[in-house]
């Protein structure tokens, strides 16, 4: 366990009995405790939400350079990436200074 600049950050490591070739190795960065909360910050929300409502919780950018939309009506799922959640927030943020 460490401290990092997001939070406690943990690395779990397990080793072959005896020796020292690496079985399993698991992190939990920061950035895991901190997602509890996105699905209250994004409730009634838009798509082009989804970037500002990210940054308000500090995560490591590499965890939220695309996501997963999950249709549960239609039982479909859809990935979006950065350029696509960066072009929806531009174009919210032009409707808003309308």
């Amino acid at each position: 366990r460490a401290e990092a600049p997001r939070g406690e950050v943990i690395h779990y490591v397990r080793l072959e009995a005896g020796r020292e070739t690496l079985t399993n190795w698991r992190i939990r960065a920061p950035t895991y405790v901190n997602l509890m909360c996105v699905p209250l910050i994004l409730n009634g929300g838009q798509i082009a939400d989804v970037p500002i409502a990210f940054a308000s919780i500090d995560p490591c950018l590499s965890c939220t350079n695309r996501t997963v939309i999950t249709d549960r009506a239609l039982g479909e799922r859809s990935v979006m990436d950065y350029e696509e959640m960066h072009r929806l927030s531009i174009q919210k943020t032009r409707e808003l200074q309308r």
